[in-house]
């Protein structure tokens, strides 16, 4: 079999080469990857690879972590999987050592092999990869690979939901309807939550939110969100803050509408210095909750899919071929308020 990956050679310049086929460990399953989900740290490193001087890397390495595909191959030390079974891939690969693996909290291993970023050991735009079976999940004949893809992020928004207690007759504000707003929103209601407020400037991703079954959509362009928040939770403010727009404008503006008592989930990748009043938010006793990746989640997400429960699929707004691969990664990276997932199927 011939392998053929996609590089990233330059700053935002991809090129599709023939590569070697991957090793494939005892421990591993030999993967044809079908779908790849197109991340922002995938369009952060597309930009540049430094990402402005804050990584140590150089071209030409690979992207790609959101994936799935179907099992070609397998070590001799892998078990309950055959030829020809879909997988959707988690794509952090933990120690399995440390204490916090130990505990089950395998997202904050010190030495986690993530896919697609540094030391640069794996990634996913390969027609080929291997990749270990205790982090391939199966997928059900009614889960498509392009919904396995989409697992990934969807486990973003899921444990950011379950790391905030968040239950029903809770209302919820979810700032940013972009791809991890999005799926928090999915997370949040496939829990029970039918009060979900989702506030963003761009009306076209508003629109999606409220088909997402958001109970109302907020215009934080043209409506003050403080005062707007206040009207709909009779001046309480909401129990729950999701901040998925990764600004520290929208970080500030968390404190000022959440409730007494309530929480702060820091989900999207804020760079930067956010002025928090620490007296107020103690005073209040208002909980701000950090969001790393995401730990055990993907087989009760697979589950929520194929059940029909949580509908993933549309979050997917642009669908390229592995050919297409660098217009792809231009549309993404250009028009970002227009796409909110591209997808690319090899």
């Amino acid at each position: 079999m011939k392998n053929r990956t996609a590089y990233l050679t330059g700053d935002r310049k991809l090129e599709i080469k023939e590569s070697e086929m991957p090793e494939v460990r005892p421990d591993e399953l030999l993967i044809k990857v079908k779908h790849v989900g197109v991340c922002g740290s995938d369009l952060a490193f597309f930009e540049d690879v430094t990402i402005h001087g804050s990584v140590n890397a150089r071209y030409p390495v690979v992207l790609g972590h959101e994936c799935a595909g179907e099992v070609v191959g397998f070590g001799e030390k892998t078990s309950g999987f055959s030829i020809g079974d879909r997988v959707a891939v988690e794509p952090g690969v933990p120690c399995m050592k440390c204490s916090y693996c130990m505990n089950g909290r395998y997202n904050l291993c010190d030495n986690m092999n993530f896919m697609a970023c540094p030391p640069w050991e794996r990634a996913a735009l390969s027609e080929y990869i291997s990749h270990p079976a205790m982090m391939c999940f199966k997928l059900p004949e009614n889960v498509s690979t392009m919904e396995g893809a989409l697992v990934e992020p969807l486990a973003v928004g899921m444990h950011a939901t379950l790391r905030a207690g968040a239950k029903p007759g809770m209302t919820v504000l979810i700032i940013g309807s972009g791809c991890i707003g999005l799926v928090t929103l999915l997370a949040c209601r496939s829990q029970g939550i039918g009060t979900v407020y989702v506030a963003d400037m761009y009306d076209n991703r508003l629109a999606k939110a409220r088909a997402f079954g958001a109970r109302d959509v907020i215009n934080s362009g043209r409506t003050d969100l403080v005062e707007k928040v206040n009207e709909l939770t009779e001046n309480r403010g909401a129990d729950i803050v999701f901040e998925a727009a990764g600004s520290p404008k929208t970080a500030e503006l968390t404190q000022r509408v959440v409730k007494k008592g309530g929480k702060i989930v820091v989900v999207g990748n804020t760079h930067g210095s956010v002025p928090f009043d620490l007296m107020k938010i103690g005073s209040r006793e208002v909980d701000i909750i950090g969001i790393f990746r995401y730990r055990n989640l993907y087989p009760m997400l697979i589950e929520l899919i194929s059940a029909g429960i949580i509908d993933i699929a549309p979050i997917c707004t642009d669908l390229y071929a592995f050919e297409q691969i660098q217009r792809g990664f231009e549309d993404a990276h250009e028009r970002k308020m227009e796409v909110v997932k591209a997808v690319i199927e090899l």
